[in-house]
Parts: C-alpha cells; structure tokens; sequence
C-alpha cells in the first residue's frame, strides 16, 4: 500500500471527521474534528507540556518538529533543570528551524523571541509579525505567543501597521485565553501572568507566576520573585524575593541579573558585574541602566563604560537609552571643547529618536538645531517648534531650554527674565530638580524675574538642585551655611559640600577648592590634583579634550601663556571651542603676541566645514578687513547667542573701566567661552584659586607647630628619601594605615589631641593596632580630667590587642578581671540610659566598623533625633542594603 504523504492525510483526516460529526449531528464535534485534524497536519500538537529531552541524549541533526519544539522552548525561555538552563540563542534557532518544519507552535514562540530581541539580537519586528501572521487563520490551534505578538505588534504599530488598539486587545485576550488552557506548562504560566499584568490584575498574576516558578520556568521565578520584593499581589518578602532571584540569576537568566542588581546600592561592584552579564546576554534595560549609571550614580564617571553600555542599549532599540545617549554626548562635546564627532554622532542618534517620537531625543535635536552643533546649520525656528512638541508630552528637560531660551535670548526670542522663571517653575514641576531647580532657587536669590528675594526658598531649591547633583548649588549651599543667616552656621556642613564639588571633577571643583583653602580645609587638594595630572598626560598623548582642559585650568589661574599652549594644541586636534578661545586670545594678544591675522585664520576654521559656525562669518569678515563692530551691532549678535560677539562686546567694556557691563556679558558665556571666565577672575567676580606647597626645613620640637601650620611634617617618603608634606601625608593617609598613624603622632607631639585622635581613628580604621593603642592611650590620659574615659581607653586596649600590638597585650593580661567592652551595648546604653547622642554615635560607628551591621540603623535614628537628615538618610539607606526592615520604614517617614 503506498504511503500518503501530508497532504494525502490532510484529506483523510478532514473526510473522516466530517464523516463521524455528520453521523452524530454535533457541531461542536465538527470543530474539534477539524482541530484534530488540523493539529495531525501541521505538527502543532501539544496538549500538555512534556520535559525538554536531556541534552546529553539530544540529536539536533535529524530531530522531529515536535522534539526541536520542545529542546527550543525549554532553552530559550529558561528551565531551572540540569542539562538544561538557559540558552536563548540556541532556543531560538531550534524554534526557528521547527517552525520551518511546519509547526505552528514553535513558529508562534519564535515570533516572540525575534519581537523581544532574545539571543544577543536585536529586535526584528518585520520577521516577528511574518512568522506570527499566518496563525490569524488558525484560531482553533494558534499559539497564545503568536496571538500576543499580533496583539503588540497591531498595539504598537509594528512591522509598518496601523496602530489598532481594538485588535490588539482582542489578540492579547485570546492569547492569555490560550496561555490558561494547558496548567501544566510552566511558560504558558509566565505568558497569562504577564497579560494579567497588563491588565493591572496583579493578584492573578502572581498566581501564574507561582505555578510556573514551582515549574522551573526562569520567568515565572523571576516575576514571582519580583511580586515578593514589591509586595504585588502577594504579602511583602524581600529575603524571600531575593533568594528567587538568586536561584534565577544561577542560571543566568538575564531579567533576574538585572532584578538582583536593582536590590544593591549605587556603586555596588556586584551590582555592575550582574548588569554587565545582563547586558552582554543581550537584555537591553541592563544595558541602559549599567550606562546610566556609569554616568550618573555619583561614582566617578566612566564614560568609556557609559558610552558602550548606552550605545549597545541604542542597538538593542531601549528607548530610554535613545535620549540618555545623546545628552551624555551632547554634555561630554560641550565640556571638552565640542569634538565635533561627539556632536554629530549625539545628531544621529537624536534624529532617529526623534523619528520614532521620543520626546527627550526631540529635545536633544532641538538644543543641536538651536546652537548649530555638528555641523548641523543653526535653525531656532525649527528647535522652537521641537521644543514645543517635547513640552506638549510633559519633557522638564525640554521646558529647562525654553527657560534659557528666554533667559539668554536665543534662537531669534528676545531675552524675558519673568518667561524664563516661568519655564524653570514648569520644568522643576515636572521633575527636573537639578538644573531647573538651580535656576529657579538663583531667581529668588537675587529676586529676578518678578519673583520676590527670598532667602529661605532659595536655600531650599538649592538644596534640592544640589542633592541631584548640580556642582554650583552645593556652592551656594555651603555659602549659606558659612554665613548663617538664613540657616544655623555649620562649617562642616560648608565643607561636606565643598568636598562633595571637588572630588566630582566638575569645573566648579577649583572654585570649591578657593573657598575650602579660605576655610583653613586642605582635604581637596589630592582629587584636583590627580584630575589634572591625569588631564595633562592625556593632553601630551594628543587628546585633545584634555588639552582644551588642561588650558581651561591655566585660564582659570590666569596663566595666560601656559593657557594659550594648551588651547592652540587643542584646536590644532579639532577642538572647536578651543579655536573658539583662541581667536579672542590673539586678537587681545593675552598669553600669545596680538596677532589678528592668527585671529583670523582660527575664525576662519570655525566659519568653515565641518563646524560651520555662521557666528564666526561675520567676525572673520571683520577681522579681514579691520572694520570695527558697532555696539549695537555686537549686543544685537550676543542676544542671539554668539559667543565671539558676547566676549568681544564684554572686552570693549572692560577697556572702558564699565566693569558691571563688561562682567554682564561674561557671565552669559562663562560656561562655553572659558577665558571669559578668566576675565571674571580679573576684575573680582569670580574667585581665583590658589596652588603651592611650602618647602621642608629642619625645625625642632618647638618649631613643628609653626612648620605644620606652614604645611610641613617630619616625615620620609621611603620610596623618594624625601621629607613628604603635610598635604602629601594626608593623601597617604587616605588609604594607608601607616601614614595616618604617622600623622597622628606629629600632631599628639603638639599636643593637638583632637587631631591625633581623628589620624588616629583613620589609621585605625585601616587596621593600625599602633593608632587602637594611641587612641587608648588618649583616652587614658586627657589632661582635662572631665574628658578622660576609661571604657573607651579599654575598647581600644581591647581591639589593639587582638591585632597583636604586644604592649596592649600586656596591659590586658595584667586585668584579668577587666570586663570586654561591646561598642553596641555602649552604643545602646548612651542612647536609651544617659541621652547622650554624640558619644552614642561613637560608640555605633565602631561597632559598624567590628561588621555589626545593625549598628547603621542606630547611627540613622541618631542622626535623625540631631536632625541632620542627610547623614540619617546615608546611614539608614546603608541599614536597609544590609536587609534591616525598620531602616525602609525610616526612610519612607524621610521621604515626607
């Protein structure tokens, strides 16, 4: 008899269940015949969920439909079973080649991995829809997957359709209809869990996500683990939700790598190993957040990891990386003297955002037309209305420029102070509490823009600014502090923020440092003197973004001539702001012999492509022909934002002794024409910062006061043989125990216990038993009788002896009765017993330092009874990581 083939048994099957249902006259028997049948045909059958095969015993070469189906699913969802585990790449290609076979099923899975971009891939939506299309004539045996591609795919307008929301939701109804059908199978479990979650019914959701989880599935182990942390749909339980995820995360499943490092804290090294292995398993919101927070997490900036982890987020179609990309870009050209290719790439970028509608990528393309950025021709006009349209969707960053639009008076809009406030209060509403807030607190600090001067609202906005991490609002703040009028004087609030501006490498870092240096604080000098170190090789090494750096920090000095060598090798590498700064260089002979033909032939360079700058025409035509500019001339161009025309009009007025005019316009270029900024410095509007250490010379005992207050120790650098200063000391004292004891001694030699004490607490920090003896001795022999404190002088007996310092040893062996100090009990007993809240917060800090973690959310209520919310907020944040329950509550009562 000879073999049907499948179409021979298509018609046979079709014929034998008309056949039977036309015998019993039931409909409902017709269908089913025709499901059977339709299922024999096509190898779509799965009625309940069968096991992946063991890897070991798996034949890809030669295997069934059914087998590749079942192999693919496991491994490109994710099954917690050995010889399984996850394998997206591997899943999708099994899925694929089953689906070529003929198989519904597998087709309908494979459209959804291609549509998320599984397997290191980027989203395909066009091969998505065509791989799930066909199943829109199965309804019968469709696959739940291929219905929920069709329904996001019609949702979204994908792969070229029309936006159909009435469709959509029909599709994704019938597919969580289908997804519910088999209990058994753990990824259909993940699949009804998700459409229930779109539809906000968490409490059915979880229930999905359980079933699947006790399953295997990944993604059900991962969203349940998720309803855990996040109290969704189920009691609250985070040690539950992260032990989920760990058990996800084994397995390398990469939302649970993401998920298990959104539980850590900034700047947590296991928070960026998980994100990393997410990311470069092809999970595109790792790779957004790993960039982002390269960027942006108070961490010294790793742009190179930024720029990769946002670019490859780009690829992946993140839509929020689109417009973080190109700010970042967008914010590095600006800062390092505009490389053009930064510029053009953040163009490019932006444009494409801009075509799928997103509005922050609007924005970003509005601020390169406004200011004619990568060679891109200036267009106010055309920015205007892509601000407008980034504003109608609610974009704060977009109401931000507008702000500045009318502050400065660009992109053809006449300058209106009380505009501008109005766009800063709209932007700060709608979130922006850096820039914004900045802005708007400068407004009630000087009482601009129809709003009253306000001192207190001031403070508060630019407390807020500086809290999400605008530099020049912490200066601000630490003026406030060091003023005491407004807010009680605090010189250690002051230098917090200072601190907090110099070791952020931000351009205000020099003028933090003035003020720190006016305080007597000398903590700053090491990052600022690394970062230019830093910038300065890299300037030799022919990068011209250090270069224009490094000349930006001679200007700032006033060291015109050093300046001008940096600035012209700068521009000679393609910096146009560098070109910028060296036109008005030459053409005032500041640094450089005046030479206006040099002037002319770096405006030249900026007029021409591929900068472009139409600013640059008319003073290069200028320059050429030795016309000089009227003033209205020069007033109409800086109003509409031309720097050259800004520094040139500022420059006619200082000559003219009109110093208030002349800082004016300084001031609205300060940013982008950094020797404006120098010229401020001249005439006393802008502190000037300060370098130079005093040389070493022999000085007895009675001489060391006055050589440590001249920033002179006697101490041996026993890499160089060379006495080290005070400053150098103190930086290697920052991390080495050796010379913060050392410190610590050279001022209990004159007799400035206080400082001892606080070198030797360093040291002691970093594991010297020497400074846990000093601060012992300290303790033991105060000259002021009320100030000595045996327990303490114990406590450091205790833990210098542990470390095996052998005369803290002795002493300890000669009290055998002597009782252990516990710097928690202490801690506890200052705090409830004696109300002594500093002496309290001592004892906490040593017993954080012993690893008795519960101590940080003690130093949190501490701090919070002193009212200082910001150390409360640190030290309960660090309680919470360590999964103290009370310390998220804590912080919540903060929040308001």
């Amino acid at each position: 008899m000879q073999e049907l083939g499948a179409p021979g048994w298509v018609v046979a099957g079709v014929v034998i269940g008309v056949a039977v249902a036309i015998v019993v006259l039931n409909l409902s028997k017709i269908v089913k015949a025709i499901k059977f049948v339709w299922q024999i045909a096509f190898g779509a059958r799965n009625p309940i969920f069968k096991p992946p095969i063991p890897q070991s015993e798996f034949r890809a070469d030669g295997a069934s439909a059914e087998k590749l189906y079942i192999q693919g699913r496991a491994l490109a969802h994710g099954l917690a079973q050995e010889g399984v585990g996850y394998d997206p790449q591997t899943g999708v290609d099994y899925l694929l080649r089953a689906a070529a076979m003929g198989s519904l099923q597998a087709s309908g899975e494979a459209a959804y991995f291609v549509l998320n971009g599984y397997g290191k891939t980027k989203p395909d939506y066009k091969r998505a829809y065509d791989l799930a299309k066909w199943q829109r004539f199965a309804p019968f045996v469709a696959s739940p997957y291929a219905l929920f591609v069709l329904g996001v795919c019609y949702g979204k307008g994908l792969a070229g359709l029309k936006v159909d929301k009435k469709r959509a939701d029909a599709y994704l109804a019938k597919a969580r209809k289908l997804a519910e059908r088999n209990l058994s199978d753990p990824f259909g479990a993940v699949l009804a869990g998700a459409l229930y979650l779109r539809k906000g019914k968490k409490n059915e959701a979880v229930g999905w996500f359980e079933r699947g989880s006790k399953k295997g599935a990944l993604g059900a182990i991962n969203n349940w683990a998720n309803a855990c942390l996040n109290g969704d749909g189920v009691a609250q339980d985070r040690k539950e939700g992260i032990v989920l995820l760990r058990k996800a995360a084994e397995w390398k499943f990469p939302e649970a790598l993401y998920n298990l490092g959104r539980t850590l804290k900034d700047g947590d090294p296991e928070r960026d190993t998980l994100w990393r292995e997410a990311a470069d398993a092809g999970f595109s919101e790792a790779a957004y957040a790993l960039g982002w927070a390269m960027w942006n997490d108070g961490r010294p900036v790793d742009l190179e990891g930024a720029l990769h982890y946002l670019r490859r987020a780009v690829e992946m179609e993140n839509e929020r990386a689109t417009d973080k990309l190109g700010a970042v870009l967008l914010t590095v050209a600006r800062a390092t003297g505009g490389d053009l290719e930064l510029e053009q790439e953040a163009y490019q970028v932006s444009l494409q955002g801009a075509e799928r509608g997103n509005y922050g990528a609007i924005g970003n393309l509005a601020y390169i037309l406004a200011n004619g950025l990568g060679g891109v021709a200036r267009d106010g006009a055309q920015a205007l209305e892509l601000y407008r349209r980034a504003i109608d969707a609610g974009d704060a960053a977009a109401m931000y420029e507008m702000g500045n639009i009318y502050q400065y008076g660009q992109c053809g809009v006449e300058p209106d102070l009380a505009q501008a406030v109005e766009w800063y209060s709209k932007a700060f509403e709608a979130g922006d509490k850096a820039d914004a807030a900045y802005e708007l607190a400068y407004a009630y600090y000087a009482g601009q823009g129809g709003l009253p001067k306000d001192m207190n609202r001031a403070f508060e906005l630019f407390r807020e600014a500086a809290e999400a991490g605008r530099a020049h609002a912490m200066i601000f703040l630490a003026q406030f502090y060091l003023d005491g009028t407004t807010v009680p004087q605090s010189a250690d609030e002051a230098r917090r923020w200072l601190l907090r501006v110099v070791k952020s490498g931000e351009p205000e870092a020099l003028e933090a440092l003035e003020k720190l240096r006016a305080m007597g604080a000398r903590g700053g000098e090491t990052e600022e003197d690394r970062y230019f170190e830093r910038k300065q090789r890299e300037a030799k090494a022919g990068d011209a973004t250090a270069a224009y750096g490094t000349g930006k920090y001679y200007l700032d000095l006033l060291d015109y001539r050093e300046a001008s060598r940096w600035i012209l090798k700068a521009a000679e590498l393609g910096s146009r702001d560098a070109a910028l700064v060296l036109v008005s260089l030459y053409e005032e002979g500041l640094g450089v012999p005046k030479d206006l033909e040099k002037a002319a032939f770096w405006c030249d360079k900026i007029a021409n492509p591929p900068y472009g700058d139409p600013n640059a025409t008319e003073k290069l035509r200028r320059l050429r022909s030795g016309v000089v500019a009227t003033e209205e001339d020069l007033q109409r161009k800086a109003t509409n934002g031309d720097p050259l025309a800004a520094y040139e009009l500022g420059a006619i007025y200082l000559a003219e002794q009109n110093v208030d005019e002349a800082a004016r316009w300084f001031k609205t270029i300060e940013a982008k024409h950094p020797l404006a900024a120098a010229r401020l410095v001249e005439m006393g509007r802008r502190s000037r910062p300060s370098v130079g250490i005093t040389p070493v010379g022999e000085a007895s005992r009675e001489k060391l006061k006055q050589a440590i207050n001249e920033g002179r120790v006697f101490v041996v650098d026993k890499a160089t043989g060379e006495n080290l200063s005070l400053d150098d000391l103190k930086r290697k004292a920052e991390n080495d125990g050796g010379a913060a004891f050392a410190l610590a001694t050279q001022y209990f030699q004159t007799d400035d216990w206080r400082e001892a004490e606080r070198w030797a607490l360093q040291a002691a920090r970093l594991g010297s038993g020497k400074a846990m003896f000093l601060l012992a001795c300290l303790s033991e022999s105060e000259p002021d009788e009320t100030a000595k404190d045996p327990e303490k002088s114990r406590y450091w007996f205790q833990r210098a002896a542990q470390t095996g310092e052998p005369t803290a040893r002795a002493i300890l062996s000669a009290q055998p009765d002597a009782t252990r100090v516990d710097a928690l009990e202490a801690g506890r007993r200052y705090c409830n017993d004696k109300g002594d809240l500093e002496k309290a917060i001592y004892w906490f800090e040593r017993a954080f330092e012993e690893g008795k973690f519960e101590a940080a959310n003690y130093l949190g209520w501490c701090f919070e009874r002193l009212k200082d919310f910001d150390e409360a907020r640190r030290w309960y944040q660090i309680a919470e990581s360590h999964g103290d329950e009370y310390a998220k509550d804590a912080l919540k009562r903060l929040a308001h």
